[in-house]
């Protein structure tokens, strides 16, 4: 299945292009971070692992990604247990 992105603009979808996590936490990879964090709080899955997953990286980097996502505003503020940041 392919999906038109006429705009190429990121992050679109559920999967990211294959080099993103290459470069270590890149503006663009943390923006796919943000992205993937978001749709599995929205899906019910475990965003820490749903970014995990998505972008191949060990859990603890996952997490570390995600607190720089947090810092370069991608993410809102973690609001406690569970709740993803807006």
């Amino acid at each position: 299945m392919s999906f038109e992105n006429p705009d190429g603009r990121e992050p679109l979808g559920k999967t990211a292009p294959d080099d993103v996590a290459e470069h270590g936490p890149t503006d663009r990879a943390l923006r796919w971070t943000a992205h993937f964090y978001r749709y599995g709080y929205a899906v019910s899955y475990n965003p820490t692992k749903g970014v995990e997953e998505m972008l191949k990286l060990p859990r603890s980097t996952a997490g570390r990604w995600i607190a720089a996502a947090r810092e370069a505003c991608n993410l809102g503020p973690s609001e406690g247990m569970g709740k993803a940041g807006g």
